[in-house]
């Protein structure tokens, strides 16, 4: 799917981030389908930014980074939370337990902060 109209509504840069209820006006569309059209979006290629401020296309590649890094706690925090949920489950005979998948993936996000 084409999501080039989502530039008449999203500008670039954080200081021109709308919130989530206005663009769902502008749309014509629900809170909730915002979050959907988003997502597809951004996985489609579209780098549309979120925070407090609402969201917004890149300016640069300090947003971006600052964006990946705060999808990656996110990220990490939610397998941290489903870890001991996880870990009750019986295990199959090799396969890795979230709790070395959330040690691996804390490793990696360490090394790309150190560069």
């Amino acid at each position: 799917m084409n999501y080039d109209y989502l530039h008449q509504y999203i500008q670039v840069g954080v200081e021109n981030a709308i919130h989530q209820k206005p663009l769902a006006i502008r749309l014509k569309t629900t809170p909730d389908n915002v979050k959907r059209i988003i997502r597809c979006a951004r996985q489609q290629g579209y780098e549309i930014l979120s925070g407090s401020e609402g969201y917004w296309f890149a300016s640069d590649e300090n947003e971006k980074q600052d964006f990946v890094r705060m999808m990656q706690k996110q990220a990490f925090s939610r397998l941290k939370t489903a870890s001991p949920i996880n870990n009750s489950l019986r295990q199959i005979k090799g396969q890795m337990s979230l709790t070395d998948v959330i040690s691996s993936m804390s490793e990696e996000m360490a090394k790309h902060e150190q560069n």
